[in-house]
């Protein structure tokens, strides 16, 4: 009786339906924003992503295009902007499993993250941002998609991540002298959840670089 019980959850956690693939949904993070008066950074950004591995360019693109705007760290994603953010991941660790029985996939992902002055294309700031996720059979029993949500995880985490630090960054700081008399646009607090996972490891998951001004 063991062994049907034990074959039957084995066809079971084998036999997920649903797909590894990544959706765009599910790779935004959630935002709180407080003692809003409009964009932490009141001029709209161009953004260009490079994807890698089991993450669809297009779908990446899309969820950090939306979490931009969520968040409140710029007022809108456009064709052209006074800055664009360049996210390239450039590295992306998924377990291998041809069955997907994995009963606790952890999938890392590593990026660079880079504002540049669109005119110039002179870097402001730079970061390489690393995350993780790990799901488990209590978050679903379908193997396929249990691959999924932690790819979606690490995701979710590494664009929370980025922007928090785009939110806290002060470009005042770096303007050219012409603009240097302008105020900085800091008119909003803005708390990113990335979604961490307690059962993740802890450590830096940030590695930032200061940059002097762009002419």
């Amino acid at each position: 009786m063991s062994r049907i019980i034990a074959a039957a959850l084995f066809a079971l956690l084998a036999a997920g339906c649903a797909s590894t693939v990544p959706t765009s949904e599910g790779m935004i993070p959630a935002f709180t924003v407080r003692g809003v008066r409009g964009p932490v950074h009141p001029e709209p950004v161009a953004i260009e992503v490079k994807s890698a591995g089991a993450i669809p360019g297009p779908a990446f693109r899309q969820a950090l295009a939306d979490a931009v705007t969520l968040s409140r760290v710029f007022p809108r994603v456009a064709a052209s902007g006074p800055y664009v953010l360049s996210v390239a991941v450039s590295r992306l660790d998924v377990p291998e499993s041809r069955f997907h029985v994995n009963l606790s996939p952890t999938v890392r992902m590593e990026a660079a993250w880079v504002l540049r002055r669109a005119g110039t294309r002179a870097p402001v700031w730079q970061a390489t941002v690393r995350s993780q996720s790990t799901t488990a059979p209590s978050d679903t029993l379908d193997g396929r998609a249990r691959l999924r949500m932690a790819i979606e995880g690490a995701a979710r985490e590494n664009i929370a991540l980025g922007l928090e630090r785009l939110g806290k960054l002060n470009l005042g700081a770096v303007r050219t002298r012409a603009e240097a008399g302008a105020p900085a646009a800091g008119t909003a607090s803005v708390s990113i959840v990335p979604y961490a996972d307690p059962r993740d490891a802890g450590g830096e998951r940030l590695e930032e670089t200061s940059l002097a001004p762009g002419r």
